[in-house]
């Protein structure tokens, strides 16, 4: 065997030696990557199983007054109340202050929430509208999840009837709800079996968000 023969055949030992190598280390790969790919869905299916074991917190929570209510939205409520008491409607001002943007009350572009609200009542004072809100904070309430903020992740809203629905209600509720609206208006709701009326809501950091009328 002449030179040229020897190194051509040394050169085609190295490159079939080489294919062996690449293909080994190719292989090898793939099974690490088998195996992690393994491993990773083991351990999700673990979390998962663990996550399925948690509690979760209730979509909903329901309450009536104060109990149950974080400290922002007791002082929010004391403040609207401590309006209310007053009997003139301007007074809300003072708790609506307490937030960076005033709450949404229903009233169009640049018209002041206090005279949205005196226009309508009746008299044209408000009167009336601090009585509703007073029958509102004074009844049942519920507390809906309103973001991902794990310490102040829920909006309280009154009356619970705007969230939970009329459908199907206990003695109690049925009570609570002619309470809040009459017995007249408790029974078109009723047959309606949708809420309308007013609904206030306070976020759990203290925020007002809203005082309007629904349903009509």
């Amino acid at each position: 065997m002449n030179a040229l023969t020897r190194r051509e055949t040394t050169r085609r030992v190295n490159a079939q030696t080489r294919r062996v190598a690449l293909i080994w280390m190719l292989t090898a790969v793939v099974h690490a990557a088998a195996g992690s790919a393994h491993v990773l869905a083991q351990q999700r299916k673990r979390d998962g199983k663990q996550a399925s074991g948690r509690s979760e917190p209730p979509r909903v929570i329901l309450g009536r007054g104060v109990d149950g209510l974080p400290p922002g939205v007791v002082e929010m409520r004391a403040a609207i109340i401590a309006a209310i008491e007053t009997g003139d409607v301007a007074e809300l001002k003072g708790a609506m202050d307490l937030n960076e943007l005033p709450p949404e009350v229903g009233a169009s572009a640049g018209v002041d929430p206090i005279a949205h609200l005196r226009s309508l009542s009746a008299d044209g004072t408000g009167k009336s509208v601090l009585e509703a809100l007073q029958v509102l904070l004074d009844g049942t309430w519920a507390a809906i999840p309103g973001g991902r903020d794990a310490e102040n992740n829920r909006i309280y809203v009154w009356p619970q009837f705007a969230e939970v629905g009329v459908e199907k209600p206990s003695a109690a509720e049925a009570a609570a709800l002619v309470d809040l609206v009459g017995a007249q208006e408790a029974a078109e709701i009723g047959q309606a079996k949708r809420y309308r009326g007013w609904r206030l809501s306070i976020g759990a950091d203290g925020v007002w968000h809203m005082f309007t009328r629904v349903g009509f």
